[in-house]
């Protein structure tokens, strides 16, 4: 389950749930070499 929340400062996160603890690992590896792809966050 993802979801944004729309309230300020909630509204710069994302919220993540996920079931079982093999689902956790795979997800913490797969958001670990999106966020490598994609580099350092930008200031605006």
């Amino acid at each position: 389950f993802i979801r944004m929340p729309g309230v300020a400062p909630l509204d710069r996160m994302i919220r993540v749930t996920v079931g079982r603890d093999e689902d956790l690992a795979i997800f913490e590896t797969a958001l670990g070499e999106a966020l490598a792809e994609v580099g350092p966050p930008r200031t605006v």
